[in-house]
């Protein structure tokens, strides 16, 4: 066995290429992704370690762009509700308190929050915020709300909002997932580059939890909780402005919608979240009004995926969806009543099953018959098609 020899001109040199995290904070590209995944309170214990580090943390453009208070204990406080920017700013700490101008992602979900705080995020020109996320909070007045977002997306309005994105309607994220998820969609190349050290089933497993994607790859129901009817109007009025993460129903029977009275469907709905996503209809496998894809569709009219992207605050990385994602059709319950299968999740349009009293002048192009139903019933139904066949036969009369 040799024996290697290290002279100690080669021990300085080994000495001088070691690199600890003080040299790397000053790369301010690795900083700003290091410190976006942790929680303000560690942030702030990692500035005061030493000066150094101090001065490339808060100099440093951009290092506060995502901010997630859920983890702030006292904006946790019960009975305490965030009503003003000065509020939040006391929750913070001192070190804290002059980020909320460069911030671009707020997560304030599960927290107290009202609406005129909201109001000050939205139409306030002191804030920067571009994503906002306020599910599952409490104290908030819904109707304020909407009334300061279609104040900002009204048509006379000097200039669009900053705000681009709002988190309201779905569940808030599960900690356990958020980070993998999010950075999964941000950087779709990011698996690719992981190849060298994952095996082949790892990579496949991580492709695999890639594609659960809300409204793109899980069909049926997707917001489970009731929506008040006042959110269909603002977001009809802050369409093409503001994107949620929910989407308007655009069925034919809606007035609201572009395929409004298509089929020979009688428009008599006003506008309506929906609340389903389908895949195409089981007779013609389209829809009406078309179907949702990330080609055909501009970034304000798709859906905000959870979770929330960590290394971006752009809507484009808040609504692209996996590699996996398929066409899909939104509505709401109303539109898919008795057109729907709850086991299957397959349904018929307004092309192939025209329903009675929608004002369709066709007869049904299918028949849905539930299994539980007399056979007796089919054939009544077909006696009276005959019944009506006859009646329409023009009679001749003698001259």
């Amino acid at each position: 066995m040799g024996e290697v020899i290290v002279t100690s001109t080669e021990r300085e040199r080994f000495k001088k290429s070691a690199i600890d995290f003080q040299d790397i904070s000053h790369n301010s590209l690795v900083l700003s992704h290091i410190v976006a995944y942790l929680p303000p309170s560690s942030i702030s214990r990692l500035t005061a370690t030493n000066r150094a580090l101090r001065d490339a943390i808060t100099h440093t453009p951009g290092i506060y762009r995502h901010l997630d208070l859920q983890t702030v204990k006292k904006a946790h406080i019960d009975g305490g509700e965030i009503t003003t920017s000065t509020q939040l700013d006391e929750s913070l700490t001192e070190d804290e308190r002059n980020i909320l101008q460069d911030v671009q992602t707020l997560v304030l979900d599960g927290l107290s929050v009202t609406a005129d705080f909201c109001h000050d995020i939205i139409n306030g020109p002191e804030f920067k915020v571009r994503l906002l996320s306020i599910r599952d909070v409490k104290n908030l007045n819904h109707g304020k709300l909407c009334g300061a977002l279609q104040y900002a997306c009204r048509p006379s309005r000097d200039a669009s909002p900053r705000l681009k994105g709002i988190y309201l309607f779905g569940p808030k994220d599960d900690e356990s997932t958020t980070t993998q998820s999010a950075t999964a969609r941000e950087s779709p190349t990011a698996v690719g580059l992981d190849q060298d050290q994952r095996s082949s089933s790892a990579l496949t497993e991580t492709l695999q939890q890639r594609s659960d994607d809300a409204w793109w790859d899980v069909k049926g129901r997707q917001l489970m909780r009731p929506i008040q009817k006042e959110w269909a109007n603002c977001l009809l009025a802050c369409s093409g402005v503001i994107a949620f993460d929910a989407l308007l129903c655009q069925g034919p029977r809606h007035h609201s919608s572009r395929a409004a009275g298509h089929p020979n469907v009688l428009a008599e709905l006003g506008p309506a979240v929906a609340t389903f996503s389908l895949s195409g209809c089981q007779g013609c496998g389209k829809a009406p009004e078309g179907m949702i894809s990330p080609s055909s569709h501009t970034v304000t009219d798709l859906p905000l995926l959870a979770p929330l992207p960590v290394l971006c605050s752009s809507l484009r990385a808040a609504t692209a969806p996996s590699l996996t994602a398929t066409a899909f059709v939104p509505r709401c319950a109303e539109c898919i009543r008795e057109r729907y299968c709850h086991c299957c999740n397959k349904w018929w349009c307004e092309s192939c099953y025209q329903l009675p009293g929608q004002g369709s002048q066709h007869e049904p192009a299918v028949v849905i018959v539930d299994d539980a139903d007399n056979i007796g019933q089919l054939e009544d139904y077909m006696l009276l098609e005959e019944a009506i066949a006859k009646q329409k036969v023009p009679v001749s009369h003698a001259p």
